[in-house]
């Protein structure tokens, strides 16, 4: 009986998980979309994928952040923003952003279509 509970809650929460798939963008509706910017990072002492989660990670922490996608392969990052709440000079000080050497090489304003970089995550 176990196993049959487990697999069915197993399987409940892939449907659920399927079924919010695509239903909204990244953003939360916390935030309004005239006040994000898309900040693209250089990352160039990142070696491996759990320094990306690392990073991901501590980005994610700080307030007014919205969305981050770290590629360790390319070292890069992309990092959206509420520009009210946050800026990138407090990304940079970040002690694993700083670790890795982080700098911005883009900061603009973001457009719905930034959307498409996100796809696949």
């Amino acid at each position: 009986m176990k196993i049959i509970t487990i697999i069915a809650l197993v399987l409940l929460t892939l449907l659920v998980g399927c079924l919010n798939k695509g239903e909204d963008t990244f953003f939360s509706a916390n935030y309004d979309i005239e006040n994000l910017k898309l900040a693209e990072l250089s990352l160039p002492e990142m070696f491996c994928g759990s320094c990306a989660s690392s990073a991901k990670k501590a980005l994610n922490s700080i307030d007014g952040v919205v969305h981050t996608k770290i590629d360790y392969k390319l070292k890069t990052g992309m990092v959206v923003y509420d520009f009210k709440k946050t800026n990138t000079e407090i990304f940079l000080k970040n002690g694993f952003i700083k670790a890795y050497d982080g700098t911005v090489n883009t900061d603009r304003k973001y457009n719905t279509t930034d959307d498409e970089l996100f796809s696949g995550e």
